[in-house]
């Protein structure tokens, strides 16, 4: 007993089983939380490798459910999240596959159901490697139900321009959920998030910095380069001091970059001792998306540095400008 189906085979208190037939089994049992908020905590040490672990978010109140934090310690599988809309689950659509090694260093996006008094079910599919059973950890997941236009809880609802998880100003998007001047937001909707949000340059010329010891570790920031002046835009030189990630560049057509093609990719090792290609804009009054994906080393923490970008609009037929 204490699984979920007892020693005489009958369903546990706060349980629910499925899977087992008179002719194919056995039930995988599922624990079921109802509250309206809580935390889950799958411990690799009390797994099975190789095996599987689930469990069922089904809160009482009859509103939309989500996830606002999940987190590993270890690396000890992959965890697939599912919205149900029946108690065994057997009518499901997945929302979420998630690899734990990237839960140790990132936080993934947040998500939502889609339809009001639906559940979610997390099952952890646990690694077979031998090494995992060596590695004490633990797979956390948080959970409440949907207040609507609650500013900083990743979803973009009816009242709200934006949403990037934090309820403070200076970030692009406001202490109460409106866009900055000189920025733009993307990414969130009502069911997925959070907003990111980045500043626009609009002179003709100038340099963005981005630091390292402001950004978060596997994550990233962003900024878009829109001059006022209709011309093909050129970036100049790219340095940086310190080896923290990799520097996306693309050219985008629209304000969110949504329609957008890569121009360039570079890794900051490179640029702390090679210059690398100066590059263009294939069309005029496009602009620039930099995006600095950070790197997931811990070291990183502990190096002040940055990645440089000047760029300038172009005039054609100037000798000397690459």
């Amino acid at each position: 007993g204490g699984d979920g189906c007892s020693a005489t085979c009958t369903v546990e208190a706060g349980h629910v089983c499925s899977g087992a037939t008179a002719w194919y089994g056995p039930d995988v049992c599922s624990q079921v939380y109802t509250d309206d908020q809580g935390e889950v905590v799958f411990f690799s040490t009390n797994q099975i490798r190789g095996g599987s672990v689930s469990c069922i978010i089904k809160p009482n109140s009859r509103r939309w459910l989500q996830l606002n934090q999940v987190s590993a310690s270890v690396d000890i599988g992959q965890l697939f999240v599912y919205e149900c809309s029946d108690a065994a689950c057997l009518q499901a659509s997945i929302i979420m596959v998630l690899w734990t090694s990237s839960l140790v260093a990132v936080v993934p996006p947040a998500v939502r159901t889609r339809s009001v008094g639906s559940f979610i079910n997390l099952t952890l599919e646990m690694s077979t490697n031998v090494y995992m059973d060596m590695l004490p950890g633990y797979v956390r997941v948080r959970w409440s139900v949907a207040v609507n236009n609650t500013c900083g809880d990743s979803f973009r609802d009816p009242l709200e321009a934006c949403d990037d998880a934090n309820v403070m100003g200076g970030d692009g998007c406001s202490a109460t959920c409106t866009v900055e001047a000189g920025h733009v937001c993307s990414g969130a909707t009502a069911w997925y998030g959070p907003d990111v949000c980045s500043q626009v340059y609009t002179d003709d010329q100038g340099e963005v910095v981005f630091f390292s010891t402001n950004q978060i570790r596997g994550g990233s920031v962003s900024c878009i380069i829109k001059p006022n002046s209709r011309r093909w835009l050129q970036l100049n030189q790219v340095s940086a001091s310190v080896d923290i990630g990799q520097l996306f560049v693309y050219e985008c057509s629209d304000a969110a970059c949504l329609q957008a093609s890569i121009i360039m990719v570079l890794w900051t090792s490179s640029l702390v001792a090679v210059v690398p290609p100066a590059v263009r804009t294939r069309s005029v009054g496009s602009f620039i998306n930099l995006t600095l994906e950070m790197s997931t080393n811990v070291y990183m923490d502990m190096l002040p540095g940055y990645v440089r970008v000047r760029w300038s609009v172009a005039v054609n037929n100037t000798c000397g400008d690459s």
